[in-house]
């Protein structure tokens, strides 16, 4: 056989796959030092057989969508397909299951869940491994703003919990014409060539 027709069979027998990682593998290492699946598998637990992505599964896919692309939730199956699936915490397989409704639930069981009580268990542990220092303390706060009348948005009971209130209010975006909420963000005041660290959030009446 000739060199030309060894090589030819060689190159046949070659696939090339390509998948886009983005800033993805950044992001995962530090919500593997978080343990932030297991967490959330805990606090927003998936106790029906029938759902096919686990409730944290989902909520790390909403979590890293906002990170890469910030793509509405009906978009979150095509976002995923655009990357490799392990990117985002996923086999293969549970590519498929991802959509708005997957993704829906588990936002549902999120608001049903003692979300204050997960986020300390966050916080707790990103200051024990990040080693985050708490002697100054720093509140700052933003608007967000919503396209859309929102009529039931009014601070209504849902379920046991208070949902929020979108409503007009001074806007730090410039858009007074716009329904918002509030977003408190609380942050450790860096030291010098240091990156602020923001570790609580909470949201309040949007005309706060």
């Amino acid at each position: 056989m000739r060199k030309s027709q060894l090589l030819h069979l060689r190159t046949d027998a070659i696939a090339l796959q390509s998948e886009r990682l983005g800033a993805l593998p950044l992001i995962n290492h530090f919500l593997q030092r978080l343990d932030l699946e297991a967490r959330l598998d805990r606090f927003v637990a998936t106790r029906d057989r029938r759902i096919r992505l686990p409730y944290a599964k989902a909520l790390g896919v909403v979590l890293r969508s906002v990170l890469v692309e910030r793509e509405p939730l009906y978009r979150q199956h095509e976002t995923v397909s655009t990357y490799a699936a392990q990117a985002f915490g996923l086999d293969q397989g549970a590519v498929e299951h991802v959509g708005d409704d997957a993704v829906g639930r588990a936002l549902d069981r999120l608001f049903d869940a003692d979300r204050a009580a997960l986020l300390t268990d966050v916080v707790v542990a990103a200051v024990a491994a990040f080693d985050v220092a708490l002697e100054e303390l720093h509140n700052d706060s933003t608007t967000i703003r919503f396209c859309g009348q929102y009529p039931q948005a009014k601070g209504r009971k849902l379920r046991g919990k208070r949902a929020p209130f979108i409503t007009y209010g001074y806007s730090k975006d410039h858009r007074a014409d716009l329904k918002q909420l509030l977003f408190v963000l609380t942050m450790r005041i860096p030291c010098e060539r240091e990156h602020r660290f923001r570790f609580i959030v909470n949201t309040d009446f949007g005309g706060t």
